[in-house]
């Protein structure tokens, strides 16, 4: 059977503990079967704590920092920060004894690109690494990712010895780039095993990943769950950009989910 998380920053217990509280509340009441907490560079002193308190009886997977935070494992002079801002996401995993470190790759598209980051994988050192998948270029520099390909991203797995996080979003907005055919793509990755994967709504035919609300975009939802998810898949909702004032709209989504 399918489960679905919400994602949650460990900085949002800092700006909105109320929403933090309401999220808590419907993931042990079980309206969400989990929660990926993203984990916010130099947060975890501040809020391990009461994150803690609420989520403690609660599945909790942990995501590691990115590009937006300067985490790119695809250059060898950002290995030091990259080793400090991975340590965090591991505190996060220690505590919560989360099974999966969900880690993005890193900028540029050349081989050495890929070869560093599965040189930087090893050096992490720690087997609840799970790569991500990205889009062709960052939506916050618009600068080329590596990881794009089903192909890529075997090479990495086998390579660095990790597991593999399936972001649906993130293939449709890489095959329209590389004017791959969509399905052939998802099916790609599909193969590939993922343990864990993300899911938003979007325009299939657009490279931009908009992370929209079920029923915001065009994105075949239904197909793609049933088609490219495992029976028993862990699906973190990762639906809208903007912070909401509450836990409404991820369970406006997870009921859109069920009724598909």
């Amino acid at each position: 059977m399918r489960k679905y998380g919400v994602k949650l920053w460990s900085s949002n217990i800092i700006k909105s503990p109320d929403l933090v509280k309401d999220i808590a509340k419907a993931v042990n009441g079980g309206v969400f079967d989990f929660v990926e907490l993203f984990a916010v560079p130099d947060t975890f002193d501040e809020t391990a704590k009461n994150l803690f308190n609420l989520l403690h009886k609660a599945k909790v997977n942990i995501h590691a920092s990115h590009s937006g935070f300067g985490f790119d494992t695809g250059n060898k002079e950002k290995l030091n920060q990259n080793l400090k801002q991975f340590n965090e996401a591991q505190r996060f995993a220690d505590l919560f004894n989360s099974p999966i470190i969900v880690t993005h790759t890193g900028m540029g598209n050349l081989p050495e690109n890929i070869e560093e980051t599965i040189r930087q994988f090893k050096t992490f050192n720690d087997k609840r690494i799970a790569v991500e998948n990205l889009p062709s270029y960052c939506s916050d520099t618009y600068l080329p990712l590596h990881g794009i390909t089903p192909e890529e991203i075997k090479y990495i797995k086998n390579e660095a010895g990790c597991m593999f996080c399936f972001d649906f979003s993130h293939a449709i907005c890489a095959a329209h780039a590389l004017k791959m055919d969509k399905f052939e793509a998802l099916k790609g990755y599909a193969d590939i095993n993922p343990s864990v994967y993300h899911i938003s709504d979007g325009d299939f035919n657009s490279d931009f990943d908009a992370h929209d609300h079920f029923g915001e975009g065009n994105y075949p939802i239904k197909e793609i769950v049933e088609k490219y998810s495992a029976n028993d898949a862990l699906l973190t909702i990762e639906t809208g950009r903007d912070m909401p004032t509450g836990v409404e709209p991820w369970v406006k989504d997870m009921n859109y989910l069920k009724n598909i």
